[in-house]
């Protein structure tokens, strides 16, 4: 969450943009990781509690960067809890152009991708932080949720113009919300 705090900082420093139209969303249980819901959230070194940090800790850090603390909405919990209508309206008016995906775990990403899924917009970049944990197979950790949201609930497709180690995808919506093509195509 600091880097984009300081991202964020440094695009309205360079753009002359104002911070308070800039919101970060935080979804965070604040207790490190849950139980491992499936097989393929099975890390050998990932373990219930693992990267546990606290709000105020997290809070800090996005101030450090100078970005305004007030910017910032937390929605506390674990994903099989949190990911809920209520919490959904709370952040309804929003369209994320940025999402980061820092959750481990396939069950984890799957819930997140899930939830987020009436937002988006074309456009919409995802970092996925855990993307290479199990080296790349398709069957588990975050590249298997990926597979599995693809073509149901829009694209997600690999994108070098903002890489960050091949974890970058640009979300495309099923169907194209941008104007319609002509037929002789």
């Amino acid at each position: 969450m600091s880097a984009f705090a300081r991202a964020a900082v440094r695009y309205c420093k360079d753009h002359k943009a104002d911070m308070k139209d800039i919101s970060i969303v935080g979804f965070d249980s604040f207790q490190g990781l849950p139980e491992k819901q499936s097989k393929a959230d099975d890390h050998i070194v990932w373990q219930k509690g693992s990267f546990s940090n606290s709000k105020e800790v997290t809070l800090n850090q996005v101030e450090k960067m100078g970005f305004p603390v007030d910017n910032v909405m937390f929605i506390e919990g674990f994903f099989d809890e949190s990911l809920n209508s209520e919490n959904f309206q709370k952040i309804a008016h929003l369209s994320p152009s940025i999402i980061t995906v820092d959750v481990d775990y396939y069950s984890s990403t799957q819930l997140a991708l899930e939830f987020i899924a009436p937002l988006l917009k074309s456009g919409a970049v995802f970092y996925f932080d855990d993307l290479w944990s199990f080296h790349g197979h398709p069957d588990m950790g975050q590249p298997k949720a990926i597979k599995e949201f693809h073509g149901k609930k829009g694209y997600l497709t690999p994108c070098r113009l903002f890489d960050h180690n091949g974890s970058t995808y640009i979300f495309s919506a099923l169907e194209w919300e941008f104007g319609s093509q002509s037929e002789s195509e």
